[in-house]
Protein backbone atom coordinates (compact mmCIF):
# COMPACT_ATOMS: atom_id res chain seq x y z
CA UNK A 1 0.00 0.00 0.00
CA UNK A 2 1.29 3.49 -0.96
CA UNK A 3 1.08 6.50 0.37
CA UNK A 4 0.96 10.04 -0.95
CA UNK A 5 3.01 12.71 0.71
CA UNK A 6 1.19 14.69 3.29
CA UNK A 7 1.16 18.00 1.30
CA UNK A 8 -0.02 16.47 -1.59
CA UNK A 9 -2.76 14.71 0.02
CA UNK A 10 -3.57 17.51 2.44
CA UNK A 11 -3.98 19.77 -0.89
CA UNK A 12 -6.07 16.96 -3.21
CA UNK A 13 -8.59 16.98 0.05
CA UNK A 14 -8.71 21.63 0.08
CA UNK A 15 -9.80 20.88 -3.93
CA UNK A 16 -12.52 18.82 -3.25
CA UNK A 17 -13.71 21.26 -0.34
CA UNK A 18 -16.42 23.25 -2.41
CA UNK A 19 -18.47 24.94 0.61
CA UNK A 20 -17.44 26.94 4.23
CA UNK A 21 -19.40 24.14 6.09
CA UNK A 22 -17.34 21.28 4.43
CA UNK A 23 -14.37 23.50 5.18
CA UNK A 24 -15.22 23.81 8.82
CA UNK A 25 -16.01 19.85 9.31
CA UNK A 26 -12.47 19.23 7.76
CA UNK A 27 -10.54 21.36 10.28
CA UNK A 28 -12.86 19.93 13.26
CA UNK A 29 -11.82 16.66 12.30
CA UNK A 30 -7.94 17.69 12.23
CA UNK A 31 -8.24 19.23 15.59
CA UNK A 32 -10.03 16.88 17.14
CA UNK A 33 -7.46 14.07 15.71
CA UNK A 34 -4.49 16.75 17.32
CA UNK A 35 -6.42 16.73 20.78
CA UNK A 36 -6.83 12.92 20.27
CA UNK A 37 -2.95 12.51 20.14
CA UNK A 38 -2.45 15.27 22.64
CA UNK A 39 -4.46 13.13 24.58
CA UNK A 40 -2.90 9.93 24.23
CA UNK A 41 0.66 11.55 25.07
CA UNK A 42 -0.86 12.81 28.36
CA UNK A 43 -2.09 9.56 29.29
CA UNK A 44 1.39 7.67 28.25
CA UNK A 45 3.00 10.39 29.89
CA UNK A 46 1.17 9.78 32.95
CA UNK A 47 0.97 5.98 33.21
CA UNK A 48 5.02 6.07 32.55
CA UNK A 49 5.42 8.32 35.50
CA UNK A 50 2.79 6.41 38.00
CA UNK A 51 4.73 3.13 37.30
CA UNK A 52 7.90 4.53 37.41
CA UNK A 53 7.34 5.84 40.16
CA UNK A 54 5.80 2.99 42.21
CA UNK A 55 8.71 0.20 40.76
CA UNK A 56 11.39 2.66 41.77
CA UNK A 57 9.66 2.68 45.26
CA UNK A 58 8.24 -0.86 45.88
CA UNK A 59 10.51 -3.81 45.36
CA UNK A 60 8.15 -6.52 44.39
CA UNK A 61 8.92 -9.88 43.20
CA UNK A 62 6.47 -12.91 41.29
CA UNK A 63 6.56 -16.02 41.16
CA UNK A 64 5.03 -17.05 38.24
CA UNK A 65 4.15 -20.95 39.19
CA UNK A 66 2.12 -20.05 42.51
CA UNK A 67 1.02 -16.47 41.11
CA UNK A 68 2.30 -14.88 44.69
CA UNK A 69 3.57 -12.30 44.91
CA UNK A 70 6.72 -11.32 47.20
CA UNK A 71 6.51 -7.46 48.40
CA UNK A 72 10.20 -6.88 49.94
CA UNK A 73 9.48 -4.14 52.90
CA UNK A 74 11.65 -3.31 55.59
CA UNK A 75 13.63 -6.85 54.82
CA UNK A 76 11.08 -9.18 54.64
CA UNK A 77 9.39 -10.72 51.95
CA UNK A 78 5.90 -10.15 52.56
CA UNK A 79 3.78 -12.83 50.83
CA UNK A 80 0.78 -11.06 48.53
CA UNK A 81 -1.68 -12.61 46.88
CA UNK A 82 -3.54 -11.57 43.34
CA UNK A 83 -6.50 -9.97 44.81
CA UNK A 84 -4.40 -7.91 47.51
CA UNK A 85 -1.63 -6.72 44.63
CA UNK A 86 -4.83 -5.55 42.38
CA UNK A 87 -5.71 -3.76 45.70
CA UNK A 88 -2.41 -2.20 46.53
CA UNK A 89 -2.08 -1.11 42.84
CA UNK A 90 -5.09 0.29 42.78
CA UNK A 91 -4.58 2.59 46.01
CA UNK A 92 -1.24 3.45 44.84
CA UNK A 93 -2.41 5.33 41.29
CA UNK A 94 -5.97 6.58 43.23
CA UNK A 95 -3.50 8.67 45.94
CA UNK A 96 -1.01 9.89 43.04
CA UNK A 97 -1.85 13.13 43.57
CA UNK A 98 0.07 14.59 40.76
CA UNK A 99 -2.22 13.35 38.67
CA UNK A 100 -5.60 12.73 40.77
CA UNK A 101 -7.98 15.00 38.61
CA UNK A 102 -6.86 13.82 35.23
CA UNK A 103 -7.53 10.42 35.43
CA UNK A 104 -10.68 8.76 34.96
CA UNK A 105 -11.64 4.94 35.58
CA UNK A 106 -10.54 3.69 32.16
CA UNK A 107 -7.17 5.82 32.45
CA UNK A 108 -6.82 3.85 36.50
CA UNK A 109 -7.50 0.44 34.94
CA UNK A 110 -5.13 0.67 32.16
CA UNK A 111 -2.39 2.02 34.40
CA UNK A 112 -2.65 -0.94 36.74
CA UNK A 113 -2.71 -3.84 34.25
CA UNK A 114 0.63 -2.67 33.00
CA UNK A 115 1.96 -1.84 36.27
CA UNK A 116 1.07 -5.30 37.24
CA UNK A 117 2.84 -6.30 33.70
CA UNK A 118 6.04 -4.51 35.18
CA UNK A 119 5.76 -6.03 38.16
CA UNK A 120 5.91 -9.74 36.97
CA UNK A 121 9.23 -8.89 34.87
CA UNK A 122 10.61 -9.63 38.76
CA UNK A 123 11.29 -13.11 39.52
CA UNK A 124 11.57 -14.38 42.45
CA UNK A 125 13.83 -16.85 41.65
CA UNK A 126 15.87 -13.97 40.46
CA UNK A 127 15.88 -11.44 43.78
CA UNK A 128 18.35 -9.95 45.34
CA UNK A 129 17.95 -8.98 49.49
CA UNK A 130 19.59 -6.63 51.25
CA UNK A 131 22.68 -6.98 53.46
CA UNK A 132 20.25 -6.69 56.58
CA UNK A 133 17.71 -9.37 55.53
CA UNK A 134 20.92 -11.99 54.44
CA UNK A 135 22.31 -10.94 57.90
CA UNK A 136 19.49 -11.41 59.84
CA UNK A 137 18.96 -15.30 58.67
CA UNK A 138 22.76 -16.46 58.80
CA UNK A 139 23.07 -14.43 62.53
CA UNK A 140 19.95 -16.84 63.43
CA UNK A 141 21.44 -19.88 62.58
CA UNK A 142 24.71 -19.53 63.28
CA UNK A 143 25.90 -20.12 66.05
CA UNK A 144 23.01 -21.84 67.47
CA UNK A 145 22.22 -24.56 64.78
CA UNK A 146 25.55 -24.60 62.66
CA UNK A 147 28.87 -24.45 64.39
CA UNK A 148 30.74 -22.84 61.73
CA UNK A 149 29.34 -19.91 59.27
CA UNK A 150 30.24 -21.85 56.15
CA UNK A 151 28.06 -24.95 56.77
CA UNK A 152 25.36 -22.59 57.70
CA UNK A 153 25.76 -20.91 54.15
CA UNK A 154 26.32 -24.31 52.53
CA UNK A 155 23.17 -25.64 53.96
CA UNK A 156 21.24 -22.33 52.20
CA UNK A 157 23.09 -22.93 48.91
CA UNK A 158 21.46 -26.52 49.16
CA UNK A 159 18.07 -25.55 49.62
CA UNK A 160 18.45 -22.72 46.86
CA UNK A 161 19.82 -25.32 44.57
CA UNK A 162 16.71 -27.61 45.45
CA UNK A 163 14.53 -24.66 45.03
CA UNK A 164 15.47 -23.55 41.71
CA UNK A 165 15.78 -27.34 40.57
CA UNK A 166 19.05 -27.26 39.78
CA UNK A 167 20.61 -30.75 38.07
CA UNK A 168 23.53 -32.60 39.28
CA UNK A 169 25.38 -34.95 37.32
CA UNK A 170 24.48 -37.45 39.82
CA UNK A 171 21.59 -38.60 42.81
CA UNK A 172 23.05 -36.28 45.61
CA UNK A 173 22.90 -37.43 48.89
CA UNK A 174 23.19 -34.77 51.81
CA UNK A 175 23.91 -36.35 55.05
CA UNK A 176 23.22 -33.81 58.31
CA UNK A 177 21.72 -34.91 62.46
CA UNK A 178 18.62 -36.18 62.53
CA UNK A 179 17.44 -33.78 64.59
CA UNK A 180 17.60 -31.25 62.39
CA UNK A 181 14.75 -33.24 60.39
CA UNK A 182 11.23 -31.01 62.14
CA UNK A 183 13.10 -27.83 60.51
CA UNK A 184 13.78 -29.11 57.62
CA UNK A 185 10.20 -30.50 57.22
CA UNK A 186 8.94 -26.79 57.83
CA UNK A 187 11.14 -25.29 55.36
CA UNK A 188 9.64 -27.67 52.85
CA UNK A 189 6.05 -26.91 54.15
CA UNK A 190 6.50 -23.21 53.16
CA UNK A 191 8.84 -24.22 49.98
CA UNK A 192 5.85 -26.08 48.45
CA UNK A 193 3.01 -24.01 49.62
CA UNK A 194 5.01 -20.40 48.16
CA UNK A 195 7.56 -21.04 45.78
CA UNK A 196 7.39 -24.62 44.19
CA UNK A 197 6.47 -28.47 44.37
CA UNK A 198 9.92 -29.91 45.29
CA UNK A 199 10.78 -32.90 48.33
CA UNK A 200 13.88 -31.63 49.71
CA UNK A 201 13.97 -34.79 51.65
CA UNK A 202 14.72 -36.52 48.18
CA UNK A 203 18.26 -34.64 48.92
CA UNK A 204 18.71 -34.47 52.96
CA UNK A 205 19.26 -37.76 54.15
CA UNK A 206 19.71 -38.99 58.09
CA UNK A 207 21.42 -42.46 57.70
CA UNK A 208 23.79 -44.13 54.97
CA UNK A 209 22.14 -47.02 53.57
CA UNK A 210 22.77 -49.59 50.72
CA UNK A 211 20.96 -47.34 48.28
CA UNK A 212 23.74 -44.34 48.70
CA UNK A 213 26.85 -46.40 47.83
CA UNK A 214 26.96 -44.93 44.10
CA UNK A 215 25.51 -41.12 44.97
CA UNK A 216 27.30 -37.90 45.33
CA UNK A 217 27.35 -37.94 49.00
CA UNK A 218 27.82 -34.71 51.10
CA UNK A 219 27.97 -34.14 54.55
CA UNK A 220 27.39 -31.00 56.64
CA UNK A 221 27.80 -30.46 60.90
CA UNK A 222 25.34 -29.16 62.65
CA UNK A 223 24.36 -28.87 66.42
CA UNK A 224 23.08 -31.91 68.42
CA UNK A 225 19.91 -29.80 69.69
CA UNK A 226 16.54 -29.84 69.75
CA UNK A 227 15.54 -27.65 67.12
CA UNK A 228 11.57 -28.04 68.11
CA UNK A 229 13.10 -25.26 70.64
CA UNK A 230 12.69 -22.67 67.37
CA UNK A 231 9.37 -20.95 67.65
CA UNK A 232 10.04 -19.49 64.26
CA UNK A 233 7.27 -17.63 62.26
CA UNK A 234 6.08 -17.94 58.86
CA UNK A 235 7.88 -14.65 57.57
CA UNK A 236 11.46 -16.16 58.67
CA UNK A 237 10.96 -19.22 56.78
CA UNK A 238 10.16 -17.35 53.67
CA UNK A 239 12.72 -14.67 54.12
CA UNK A 240 14.96 -17.82 54.47
CA UNK A 241 14.11 -19.23 51.47
CA UNK A 242 14.55 -16.24 49.69
CA UNK A 243 18.46 -15.87 50.69
CA UNK A 244 18.81 -19.51 50.13
CA UNK A 245 17.80 -18.47 46.04
CA UNK A 246 19.97 -16.06 46.02
CA UNK A 247 23.16 -18.06 47.27
CA UNK A 248 22.36 -20.39 44.75
CA UNK A 249 22.13 -17.45 42.08
CA UNK A 250 25.51 -16.20 43.78
CA UNK A 251 27.46 -19.13 43.60
CA UNK A 252 25.81 -21.51 41.35
CA UNK A 253 27.89 -24.70 42.73
CA UNK A 254 29.82 -25.93 45.74
CA UNK A 255 33.07 -25.82 44.45
CA UNK A 256 32.45 -22.52 43.64
CA UNK A 257 31.65 -21.44 46.90
CA UNK A 258 34.39 -23.33 48.48
CA UNK A 259 36.62 -21.51 46.14
CA UNK A 260 35.73 -18.19 47.24
CA UNK A 261 36.30 -19.19 50.90
CA UNK A 262 39.93 -17.06 52.72
CA UNK A 263 39.79 -19.33 55.73
CA UNK A 264 39.21 -22.70 56.81
CA UNK A 265 38.25 -24.04 53.84
CA UNK A 266 40.41 -27.04 53.80
CA UNK A 267 38.56 -27.92 56.97
CA UNK A 268 35.27 -27.48 55.66
CA UNK A 269 36.22 -29.76 52.17
CA UNK A 270 37.03 -31.99 54.67
CA UNK A 271 33.80 -32.48 56.35
CA UNK A 272 31.73 -32.06 53.15
CA UNK A 273 33.33 -34.58 51.71
CA UNK A 274 34.28 -36.56 54.02
CA UNK A 275 32.24 -40.34 52.40
CA UNK A 276 35.17 -39.69 49.29
CA UNK A 277 37.66 -40.16 51.36
CA UNK A 278 38.99 -44.01 51.94
CA UNK A 279 37.02 -42.85 55.40
CA UNK A 280 36.12 -46.88 56.10
CA UNK A 281 39.74 -48.02 56.83
CA UNK A 282 40.29 -44.56 58.67
CA UNK A 283 37.36 -45.40 60.85
CA UNK A 284 37.91 -49.28 61.54
CA UNK A 285 41.76 -48.16 62.34
CA UNK A 286 40.91 -45.60 64.50
CA UNK A 287 38.46 -47.33 66.41
CA UNK A 288 40.64 -50.36 66.83
CA UNK A 289 43.37 -48.07 68.20
CA UNK A 290 40.84 -46.29 70.69
CA UNK A 291 39.81 -49.33 72.01
CA UNK A 292 40.89 -52.30 71.36
CA UNK A 293 43.64 -54.16 72.84
CA UNK A 294 45.43 -57.50 71.95
CA UNK A 295 45.23 -60.33 74.68
CA UNK A 296 46.01 -64.22 73.52
CA UNK A 297 42.63 -66.08 74.65
CA UNK A 298 40.20 -63.42 75.13
CA UNK A 299 36.99 -62.81 72.87
CA UNK A 300 35.14 -59.61 72.75
CA UNK A 301 31.77 -60.65 71.80
CA UNK A 302 28.94 -58.61 69.15
CA UNK A 303 27.57 -56.50 71.56
CA UNK A 304 30.79 -55.77 73.05
CA UNK A 305 31.53 -54.69 69.85
CA UNK A 306 28.78 -52.89 69.01
CA UNK A 307 28.48 -51.11 72.28
CA UNK A 308 32.06 -50.17 72.24
CA UNK A 309 30.87 -48.60 68.55
CA UNK A 310 28.03 -47.00 69.70
CA UNK A 311 30.49 -45.16 71.97
CA UNK A 312 32.49 -44.43 69.58
CA UNK A 313 30.11 -43.00 67.70
CA UNK A 314 29.11 -40.40 70.28
CA UNK A 315 32.43 -39.15 71.89
CA UNK A 316 33.37 -38.33 67.88
CA UNK A 317 29.85 -36.99 67.02
CA UNK A 318 29.91 -39.41 64.30
CA UNK A 319 26.40 -38.35 62.93
CA UNK A 320 26.88 -39.95 59.43
CA UNK A 321 29.46 -42.81 58.58
CA UNK A 322 29.70 -45.43 55.65
CA UNK A 323 28.39 -48.47 57.03
CA UNK A 324 24.88 -49.34 55.58
CA UNK A 325 23.88 -50.94 59.33
CA UNK A 326 25.73 -51.70 63.10
CA UNK A 327 26.29 -55.49 61.39
CA UNK A 328 27.77 -54.37 58.54
CA UNK A 329 30.21 -52.53 61.06
CA UNK A 330 30.55 -55.52 62.98
CA UNK A 331 31.26 -57.14 60.29
CA UNK A 332 33.91 -54.89 58.50
CA UNK A 333 35.57 -54.79 61.90
CA UNK A 334 36.01 -58.57 62.02
CA UNK A 335 37.42 -58.93 59.12
CA UNK A 336 39.13 -56.08 59.23
CA UNK A 337 41.34 -56.90 63.30
CA UNK A 338 41.17 -60.36 63.00
CA UNK A 339 43.70 -62.57 61.61
CA UNK A 340 41.99 -64.83 58.87
CA UNK A 341 39.20 -62.84 57.43
CA UNK A 342 35.33 -63.98 57.97
CA UNK A 343 34.01 -65.14 54.96
CA UNK A 344 30.16 -65.91 54.46
CA UNK A 345 29.71 -66.41 58.41
CA UNK A 346 26.94 -66.24 59.76
CA UNK A 347 26.41 -62.26 61.64
CA UNK A 348 25.40 -64.42 65.10
CA UNK A 349 28.95 -66.04 65.66
CA UNK A 350 30.85 -63.05 64.39
CA UNK A 351 33.57 -61.73 67.54
CA UNK A 352 36.79 -60.54 67.82
CA UNK A 353 39.23 -63.42 68.57
CA UNK A 354 42.52 -62.76 70.83
CA UNK A 355 41.23 -59.18 71.82
CA UNK A 356 39.61 -57.17 75.03
CA UNK A 357 39.12 -53.48 76.01
CA UNK A 358 39.37 -51.29 78.93
CA UNK A 359 36.20 -50.14 78.46
CA UNK A 360 34.28 -53.44 78.88
CA UNK A 361 35.31 -54.15 82.59
CA UNK A 362 33.45 -51.12 83.51
CA UNK A 363 30.25 -51.75 82.04
CA UNK A 364 30.46 -55.75 83.33
CA UNK A 365 30.35 -53.92 87.07
CA UNK A 366 27.03 -52.02 85.93
CA UNK A 367 25.83 -55.26 84.06
CA UNK A 368 26.12 -56.84 87.45
CA UNK A 369 24.65 -54.00 89.18
CA UNK A 370 21.53 -53.60 86.91
CA UNK A 371 20.78 -57.75 86.69
CA UNK A 372 20.94 -57.69 90.62
CA UNK A 373 18.51 -54.80 91.10
CA UNK A 374 16.65 -54.53 88.24
CA UNK A 375 13.63 -55.74 86.59
CA UNK A 376 11.00 -54.90 84.13
CA UNK A 377 7.58 -54.32 85.45
CA UNK A 378 4.30 -53.23 82.54
CA UNK A 379 3.27 -51.25 85.41
CA UNK A 380 6.45 -48.84 86.01
CA UNK A 381 7.46 -45.58 84.40
CA UNK A 382 9.82 -42.69 84.26
CA UNK A 383 12.83 -44.08 85.69
CA UNK A 384 15.36 -41.70 84.62
CA UNK A 385 19.08 -42.30 83.53
CA UNK A 386 20.02 -40.09 86.59
CA UNK A 387 18.45 -41.79 89.34
CA UNK A 388 20.01 -44.86 87.38
CA UNK A 389 23.16 -43.16 88.46
CA UNK A 390 22.64 -42.23 91.58
CA UNK A 391 21.67 -45.99 92.93
CA UNK A 392 24.91 -47.02 91.24
CA UNK A 393 27.16 -44.21 93.32
CA UNK A 394 25.38 -44.96 96.15
CA UNK A 395 25.77 -48.73 96.45
CA UNK A 396 29.39 -48.00 95.77
CA UNK A 397 29.94 -45.45 98.10
CA UNK A 398 32.99 -44.59 98.85
CA UNK A 399 34.42 -45.94 95.56
CA UNK A 400 32.08 -44.22 93.01
CA UNK A 401 32.02 -45.34 89.53
CA UNK A 402 33.39 -43.78 86.24
CA UNK A 403 30.64 -43.93 84.71
CA UNK A 404 27.83 -40.78 82.77
CA UNK A 405 24.38 -40.93 82.13
CA UNK A 406 25.20 -41.08 78.78
CA UNK A 407 27.21 -44.24 78.98
CA UNK A 408 24.27 -45.79 81.06
CA UNK A 409 22.26 -45.15 77.88
CA UNK A 410 23.98 -46.61 75.61
CA UNK A 411 24.90 -49.91 77.97
CA UNK A 412 20.85 -49.82 77.96
CA UNK A 413 20.08 -49.81 74.03
CA UNK A 414 22.60 -52.28 73.62
CA UNK A 415 22.53 -55.25 75.82
CA UNK A 416 18.73 -54.66 76.85
CA UNK A 417 16.91 -53.63 74.15
CA UNK A 418 13.53 -54.72 75.74
CA UNK A 419 13.18 -51.58 77.98
CA UNK A 420 11.43 -48.66 76.02
CA UNK A 421 13.98 -45.53 76.02
CA UNK A 422 12.11 -42.39 75.95
CA UNK A 423 14.05 -38.58 75.04
CA UNK A 424 17.31 -40.22 75.61
CA UNK A 425 16.84 -40.26 79.27
CA UNK A 426 13.46 -41.87 80.62
CA UNK A 427 13.14 -45.94 80.61
CA UNK A 428 9.82 -47.46 80.74
CA UNK A 429 8.99 -50.69 82.50
CA UNK A 430 11.50 -50.75 85.05
CA UNK A 431 11.88 -51.29 88.71
CA UNK A 432 14.25 -51.33 90.77
CA UNK A 433 14.80 -53.15 94.41
CA UNK A 434 16.87 -50.38 95.80
CA UNK A 435 14.01 -47.65 96.08
CA UNK A 436 10.40 -48.22 96.22
CA UNK A 437 8.96 -45.43 94.55
CA UNK A 438 5.58 -45.98 95.41
CA UNK A 439 6.69 -47.12 98.83
CA UNK A 440 8.13 -43.97 99.62
CA UNK A 441 5.16 -42.10 98.10
CA UNK A 442 2.95 -43.44 100.02
CA UNK A 443 4.39 -42.77 102.89
CA UNK A 444 4.73 -39.58 101.96
CA UNK A 445 0.82 -39.03 101.82
CA UNK A 446 0.23 -41.04 105.04
CA UNK A 447 2.45 -38.81 107.07
CA UNK A 448 1.19 -35.33 105.90
CA UNK A 449 -2.01 -36.14 105.70
CA UNK A 450 -2.56 -36.06 101.74
CA UNK A 451 -5.50 -35.40 99.72
CA UNK A 452 -4.43 -36.80 96.61
CA UNK A 453 -7.54 -34.95 95.09
CA UNK A 454 -5.61 -32.24 95.66
CA UNK A 455 -4.25 -29.99 93.09
CA UNK A 456 -0.87 -32.27 91.94
CA UNK A 457 0.92 -29.53 90.95
CA UNK A 458 1.04 -28.33 94.72
CA UNK A 459 1.11 -31.52 95.97
CA UNK A 460 4.44 -32.10 94.03
CA UNK A 461 5.51 -28.50 95.32
CA UNK A 462 4.80 -29.79 98.86
CA UNK A 463 6.48 -32.73 98.47
CA UNK A 464 9.55 -31.64 96.79
CA UNK A 465 10.41 -29.37 100.04
CA UNK A 466 11.00 -32.11 102.29
CA UNK A 467 14.88 -32.37 102.30
CA UNK A 468 15.92 -35.84 101.26
CA UNK A 469 18.53 -37.22 99.08
CA UNK A 470 16.75 -37.83 95.97
CA UNK A 471 13.38 -36.43 94.83
CA UNK A 472 11.02 -39.00 92.61
CA UNK A 473 10.31 -36.74 89.50
CA UNK A 474 6.92 -34.36 88.90
CA UNK A 475 6.01 -37.00 86.46
CA UNK A 476 6.07 -40.27 88.14
CA UNK A 477 4.76 -38.54 91.31
CA UNK A 478 1.80 -36.80 88.80
CA UNK A 479 1.25 -40.64 86.84
CA UNK A 480 1.04 -42.39 90.38
CA UNK A 481 -1.21 -39.64 91.84
CA UNK A 482 -3.41 -40.46 89.06
CA UNK A 483 -3.62 -44.04 89.65
CA UNK A 484 -4.71 -43.27 93.48
CA UNK A 485 -7.43 -41.16 92.31
CA UNK A 486 -8.38 -43.83 90.24
CA UNK A 487 -8.42 -46.25 92.65
CA UNK A 488 -10.46 -43.93 95.02
CA UNK A 489 -13.11 -43.36 92.34
CA UNK A 490 -13.66 -47.28 91.86
CA UNK A 491 -14.25 -47.84 95.24
CA UNK A 492 -10.56 -49.52 95.71
CA UNK A 493 -8.28 -49.08 98.84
Amino acid sequence: MSYYPIEQLFDTIMDRIHSDNEKEQFFQYLQQYVDNQKNEITKQTISKNIINDFMNNNMIYYNKTSKLYYHYINNHYVIVNEDNMSHHANEFISNFKTYRNEMNLSLKTSIKHKMIRSIRENSIYENIPDTETIQLIVQYLYPSMFKKKEYCKLFLLLIGNIVLKKKHQQKLNVFMRSEIKSFLSTINKYISMYFCSHNVFNYFKFKYTQDHINHESLLIPSNAICYDMFQLNEQFYVNLICVSIYYANRYKTIDNYLDSLEQDANQVKDKLYFFRRDNRTMILEDYKNTYLIQKEGETMSQKDILFLWKKYIHEKELFAYPFTSHQDFIQKICNYVNENPINNQLSSNLSLQGYCSIDIPIINVFRDFWEKHFTFDEDEYYFETSEILYLLNKEYKPKKISISESIILLIIQTYYTHFSVVNNKIIHNLKSSLWDKKKDLNEFIEKNNIDVNDNSHNLYRRYATIQRPINISKSYFSMYIEQLRGYNSNGSP
